[in-house]
């Protein structure tokens, strides 16, 4: 397992070491050494850059060479398998980069009051069961607590400003309270945390970025969480264990509360945002959506285990994969949608698409891409598309395009191996590469389908590319 972590976190950190600034006088600051300490010294104190003793308990020395230690540099405790607890003098303003990382028994830290900065991956890796942060702690680096695996408590500086990306990833927190003061939570902060965890959101939070809860995509989260926010916050709300901006007209994330499968959006709501529903993973069944809601944004329910959905009709925006990988069984798009984004429908187990036409609709690529159990659908114009809507629909084996369509676009049925015939009206006048009879080779990419056939009139779009592209066609 210790492999494991060390090999990981090589990983992750392999580039972001080369971003590690080295102050202008590195070179000419000569290392000194007292006992287990290897340090520098300058004007503003002294800094230990090694510890090579054999590890258990140990405190760090509050002064070095007649100076104040004031900084514990990057890396100075990497890898000291045997150390189990450290203390940190009141002296000391700075820990560095990956300053304790993959001391893999280090179980307790005690940090005194007067510390400022804890840089990037300072304690990942480490036994830490629990720790305080004081309150003269400003900042934390990202990946702080990564891989702390024991990890179930922390108490945060009250002076803290931002709780950073991925801080607590891959712990076991109970509890996360975001203090006052601060501003802004980052990505990925609880990603591949297990269990319960109770959030709670401070008064000063301006700022939460998308997946900042998110706690996996896989489908196989097994946790739960509950959500509240102070009510002095003045930019989000809380409401039956769901975060929304102040008013209540973006559903921001929804957290996952073990045997709820279903939840009704409230009638307020104008967007339901990126990722809202990631850790319902295949646990959401059930969506109820209010008339009134403009926007569905990327990711929204994807991968969830929905298995009906209704579209209110004042719906303008559906973003990137936002449903996808869902079990919906019907899709039914709204003449009021004028976006849909790439794979916003793409892998559900519709039998059915039916999409009312909107002279604005635009379309990102592959949109109803590999939806295995769709035999039939009606074509339909758009303004624009990047196409491959229908790309990979291997059960597809009946395709009707009104008068009303003008543009086939490209790989719009790509793949369709089940598609043996297609008639094109006259209206259509322009017909895509790969729109229609070429199917995929993993190893050669497209070929074509030498059984596929082709009709329509005399002279017309279908005529001229069934030639091109060596297609059996038949006028009619």
């Amino acid at each position: 397992m210790k492999k494991l972590v060390s090999v990981i976190l090589i990983i992750i950190t392999a580039v972001s070491a080369l971003a590690v600034p080295m102050s202008a006088n590195a070179a000419k600051t000569s290392t000194r050494k007292s006992g287990v300490w290897k340090y520098t010294v300058s004007a503003g104190g002294a800094k230990i850059v090694k510890y090579t003793g054999k590890g258990g308990k140990v405190a760090v020395p509050s002064k070095l060479g007649g100076k104040k230690v004031t900084a514990i540099g990057n890396n100075s405790f990497f890898g000291k398998e045997k150390l189990t607890s450290v203390t940190i003098p009141k002296t000391v303003k700075t820990i560095g980069y990956s300053a304790f990382r993959e001391c893999f028994k280090l179980k307790s830290i005690k940090l005194s009051n007067g510390l400022k900065t804890v840089d990037d991956f300072a304690f990942s890796g480490t036994g830490i069961k629990s720790v305080k942060i004081p309150n003269s702690v400003t900042k934390l680096g990202k990946y702080t607590f990564f891989c702390c695996s024991s990890m179930k408590k922390i108490t945060l500086s009250k002076n803290i400003a931002e709780i950073p990306d991925n801080c607590f990833e891959d712990t076991k927190l109970e509890a996360l309270k975001i203090p006052a003061k601060c501003k802004k939570i980052g990505e990925w902060v609880l990603f591949n945390t297990e269990g319960k965890i109770k959030i709670s959101i401070g008064k000063g939070v301006k700022k939460i970025s998308t997946r900042a809860f998110a706690r996996d995509y896989t489908g196989l989260y097994n946790g739960s969480e509950t959500i509240t926010v102070s009510k002095k916050n003045k930019y989000f709300s809380s409401k039956n264990n769901a975060l929304y901006n102040k008013k209540k007209t973006k559903l921001v994330f929804c957290a996952y509360q073990k045997g709820r499968n279903s939840f009704s959006v409230p009638s307020s709501v104008k967007t339901i945002g990126k990722y809202a529903f990631v850790n319902y993973n295949t646990k959401l069944e059930k969506i109820s959506l209010p008339e009134g809601l403009k926007k569905i944004d990327d990711y929204a329910f994807h991968l969830t285990g929905l298995t009906e959905l209704k579209i209110p009709s004042t719906v303008e925006y559906i973003g990137k994969s936002a449903f996808e990988l869902t079990k919906i069984g019907s899709i039914k798009i709204p003449k009021s949608v004028k976006y849909i984004g790439k794979e916003a429908f793409s892998d559900t187990e519709a039998k059915t698409i039916e999409v009312d036409p909107n002279p604005e609709l635009v379309l990102g690529e592959k949109v109803f891409r590999r939806n295995w159990k769709l035999a039939k659908v009606t074509y339909f114009p758009v303004k624009k598309s990047a196409g491959g809507t229908f790309s990979d629909c291997q059960s597809l084996t009946d395709v009707v395009i009104p008068e009303t369509v003008t543009r086939v676009y490209s790989g719009d049925f790509y793949n369709c191996s089940e598609l043996a015939t297609v008639s094109v009206p006259d209206s259509v006048t322009k017909i895509d590469k790969e729109a229609f009879g070429y199917l995929d080779d993993d190893d050669e990419g497209a070929y074509r389908n030498d059984s596929f056939t082709m009709s329509g009139g005399r002279d017309s779009a279908a005529e001229k590319y069934a030639k091109a592209n060596g297609i059996d066609f038949t006028v009619i």
